[in-house]
């Protein structure tokens, strides 16, 4: 295989099928992040995702979307990337983080609409992962992160040698443990002084934080600041005049979307079963000051809260198929469904997410489909839907003509229910299909549409059924179901993924000679670990693999997860972590394999990808290892975004073609 495809056919067509998904040339975003409804309701601010060219990472500039007309305004230039824009209490400003000065170096900056001014105020050695406004205006709270934090795993799972510096080319990377770069602090600045100062104490690590009334913060903390010591963070209070803090619930499970009413009366976060930190999706706690209940949400499992009023929490989350926006009356403690689909979801590159209006139970948000392209939604309790088509998509019938979905479901062997998406390419079947599984393990194949760019929309084009499968594990069907994995990596849940394969297959719905595999991070071991076991695919691809458990738990930086999804650790074990192995087995495998690791990737580092490749090689197995550089836990930047997407299409049509 050459280095270099740029001028072969699958990368023409790639570049091709990229320019349309990304609307290059039109200097429009073809998506639209992070939304933010202004105090009178008629705005919504957004970060703008632009590509006007397929070279580097996209650019993102803030835009303001006009609710009545869903006229779009670009309001910033960069260069680098905008993002995060949160409208003050009075409407006249936005602040936003920016990394114009320095790539990957976001700051906050502060835009006054009325006269088009920017204000920028840096920290040292630190860059803003979030930001709140006070209710009062007053103050805005940052949550900073040294320069040596990680991302987390949905981040890219890349650490401090991307930051450069000044030290030389050659000077070496420092691991000695803890340092001081890597903590996450809070700060609170005066916008109308500019002065910045420090408010969390310098030996608590904050992960996610809120305002809390006007005085105190809310935070998901921990006294570790190493990406592991996130599973075991727990809540606290903190007291914005003395830096005092309290804690208020020490969890089971792991625990996100942290939000607090107005007044502070109220403070809502999620509790959950994980894996990866930034995918939570579980039970909503509800309460303050250590008396937290669970709160009854339908079934849903909750990935989004935000406050509208004292006494109502704005929600959303997953539901079987189906993705839910709803508001909980804390008054009548009754959850209100507000907007519910089986076919489509909310916008959210990792879970649903929704920006609160001012109205209570109104939101705004993006919704997308498998084949239903992007459009923004404004949801209003009582009331139908309304729609803005604020993007120019590639439409479904030109991005792919008369492709046909399908909602599945079947028995996995012990009798436990499995759901899963089929997406199928116009004419009759059986099709060659390709089963995509999703990472995690504690994630979900949602609907996104697959127009907007990917190898699963270039694989449909070419003429693959796509099936997508949500096994044990995953989220949308309650803490019992996604807890089913843990302990059990590779075990039950490959079951509910080779059965699954066998019900389309006897229903006729996918060709037996023709079955290929992908996935990454838990999909990429669960693709190697299955090419092991059952002998049908005639095609794989791993991407940001595990291939040895003992050899991830010494070099990954998020161990726990490890001694989750496997129980204890590797001297320790029942001998799982040696089983369940994909290298142990390799020597069965006869399936073509192509390998894809991040030279960066912190969370399943690239020898991982490098040992499963010798032990295919060693076993008589046809594999190949693609190593891109710069890049982490998956592929983001142009034109190697072109070169993968390229790469996996033109895999499955040498080894698995489709006639």
């Amino acid at each position: 295989m050459r280095r270099d495809i740029r001028d072969s056919d699958a990368f023409r067509k790639a570049e091709s099928f990229l320019v349309d998904a990304y609307a290059i040339g039109s200097a429009k975003p073809y998506d639209l992040l992070d939304l933010a409804v202004s105090p009178d309701g008629r705005t919504v601010a957004a970060t703008g995702v632009i590509l006007d060219q397929l070279a580097g990472l996209p650019e993102q500039r803030i835009v303001l979307v006009d609710l009545e007309t869903g006229a779009v305004r670009r309001v910033t230039d960069g260069p680098n990337r905008d993002r995060l824009p949160r409208w003050d209490p009075a409407g006249e400003r936005i602040a936003y983080l920016s990394d114009a000065a320095t790539p990957y170096d976001f700051q906050l900056s502060i835009l006054t609409l009325a006269t088009g001014h920017v204000a920028r105020f840096p920290l040292e050695e630190r860059w803003v992962e979030f930001l709140q406004w006070s209710s009062d205006g007053r103050g805005i709270l940052l949550l900073a992160a040294g320069r040596g934090a990680d991302l987390a795993g949905a981040q890219g799972a890349i650490s401090a040698p991307t930051w450069g510096g000044d030290a030389p080319a050659w000077a070496p990377y420092i691991d000695s443990g803890t340092a001081a770069s890597h903590w996450r602090t809070l700060w609170i600045l005066d916008p109308v002084t500019g002065s910045c100062r420090q408010v969390s104490p310098p030996d608590l690590n904050i992960w996610e934080a809120c305002w809390c009334g006007t005085r105190q913060i809310a935070c998901i903390a921990s006294n570790d600041p190493s990406e592991e010591a996130w599973y075991s963070a727990d809540v606290r209070l903190l007291d914005v005049a003395d830096g005092g803090v309290s804690t208020l619930y020490v969890p089971t499970d792991q625990l996100g979307w942290i939000s607090a009413s107005p007044s502070g009366a109220g403070i809502a976060f999620v509790e959950a079963v994980c894996s990866d930190r930034m995918l939570v999706a579980g039970t909503l706690m509800l309460g303050h000051r250590g008396d937290f209940v669970p709160v009854n949400t339908m079934s849903t499992d909750v990935t989004f809260t935000a406050w509208q009023h004292d006494d109502t929490l704005l929600l959303a989350g997953l539901r079987g198929f189906e993705t839910v926006l709803g508001v909980h009356h804390l008054k009548t403690s009754v959850t209100e469904e507000i907007w519910c689909s089986p076919c489509r979801t909310i916008g959210g590159p990792l879970y649903p997410d929704a920006a609160p209006a001012p109205v209570v139970g109104t939101a705004v948000f993006m919704s997308e489909g498998h084949l239903s392209p992007p459009a923004l939604v404004v949801a209003a309790r009582g009331k139908a839907a309304r729609t803005l088509s604020v993007l120019d998509p590639v439409p479904a019938e030109r991005a792919h003509p008369g492709a046909v979905l399908d909602r599945i479901e079947w028995a996995a062997p012990d009798g436990l229910g499995i759901q899963g998406w089929l997406i199928r390419p116009p004419g009759n079947g059986p099709h060659p299909l390709v089963m995509d599984v999703h990472g995690g393990p504690v994630w979900r194949s949602r609907p996104r549409y697959v127009g907007r760019g990917g190898y699963a929309g270039m694989l449909l084009r070419a003429g693959y059924a796509i099936f997508q499968p949500n096994p044990r594990g995953s989220s949308g069907q309650g803490q019992a179901f996604a807890r089913h994995v843990f302990g059990d990596a590779g075990g039950a849940d490959a079951g509910d993924l080779l059965s699954g394969l066998d019900y389309l297959t006897e229903r006729g719905l996918a060709r037996a000679d023709r079955i290929g595999i992908i996935g990454g991070s838990y999909g990429g071991f669960m693709t190697a670990w299955l090419i092991t076991q059952d002998q049908r695919f005639a095609a794989a691809v791993a991407i940001a693999p595990v291939s040895d458990w003992t050899s991830l738990h010494l070099t990954s930086h998020v161990p726990s997860s490890i001694e989750m999804m496997l129980g204890g650790e590797p001297h320790e074990s029942d001998g799982r972590y040696s089983a369940r192995s994909p290298i142990a087995h390799a020597s069965k495998a006869r399936t073509p394999t192509l390998i894809i690791a991040g030279e960066l990737d912190r969370s399943t580092p690239p020898g991982q990808g490098v040992e499963l490749h010798h032990a295919l090689q060693r076993g008589g197995g046809n594999s190949v290892l693609l190593t891109y550089p710069g890049e982490g836990h998956g592929v983001r930047q142009f034109p190697a975004v072109i070169d993968f997407v390229a790469r996996i299409t033109d895999w499955f049509a040498q080894n698995m073609p489709r006639d």
